[in-house]
């Protein structure tokens, strides 16, 4: 090896380097250039990194930070009020009438009517006139009987002689409803009024001509009643003319 115009063996060339002030000058010049160089390849070589990057994107370190931000609003609680509807059940005391007891409406309606009629009442009611029940109740037992229903007959007749007006449909309907009465309680047979017809020829055997004179019947004041084996009992009672 030669170095500064002089041959050297190697190990003769490591004493001379260790002992030559020179030649350490010139070694640490060296080095310290060498050492220049590569920080500034490096200082550029970052500042190309750092330009490189998207301005859509972030830094590394930018990207971290974010993403912990992010973390955070997700796992964040949040505690919304909500308004709760309870059912509250709540109970109603309803009367209702048993089963049995509907069909006995019709009848309940006509006890005013009857109370109006003073002999109708005492007869179909009885003494307990005020109490609905028990007026109710004396009057289907009443009409279980044949004698209650020709009493309640015979009644409509005087009134309507008396007025000479034919019975009123009300009473119609109370007399309609005894009959009807009577044949539940029968086994054989039935009662039915028999109504004639207007226009129809005058018969003795099964009318009574409230007037005096007339040959057809003009108006119907009471129908017939007939019992439970078809035998008339009472004729109706007619205007002729």
């Amino acid at each position: 090896m030669s170095l500064f115009g002089k041959k050297y063996e190697f190990t003769d060339f490591a004493k001379d380097l260790i002992e030559n002030y020179s030649i350490n000058q010139w070694l640490d010049q060296k080095i310290q250039k060498a050492v220049h160089q590569l920080r500034s390849s490096a200082d550029s070589d970052q500042a190309q990194l750092s330009g490189s990057y998207p301005t859509a994107i972030a830094p590394p370190s930018e990207v971290r930070e974010r993403k912990v931000e992010v973390e955070k609003i997700v796992e964040k609680t949040v505690y919304v009020d909500k308004p709760i509807y309870i059912d509250k059940l709540v109970d109603r005391v309803v009367e209702k009438s048993p089963v049995w007891a509907t069909g006995l409406t019709q009848y309940a309606t006509l006890l005013p009517a009857i109370r109006a009629n003073a002999q109708l009442s005492k007869l179909l009611l009885g003494d307990a006139a005020q109490d609905d029940c028990v007026a109710l109740l004396h009057w289907l037992t009443r009409s279980g009987q044949w004698s209650s229903l020709e009493q309640v007959w015979q009644m409509l007749a005087v009134q309507v002689q008396r007025q000479d007006s034919p019975a009123t449909a009300t009473e119609q309907q109370i007399l309609a409803i005894c009959v009807g009465l009577y044949n539940q309680s029968i086994s054989r047979g039935s009662a039915e009024l028999l109504q004639p017809s207007v226009g129809q020829r005058y018969d003795y055997e099964q009318h009574t001509r409230v007037n005096h004179s007339g040959e057809s019947v003009g108006a119907v004041l009471l129908a017939g009643l007939s019992n439970a084996q078809g035998k008339l009992s009472h004729c109706a009672l007619v205007h002729t003319h």
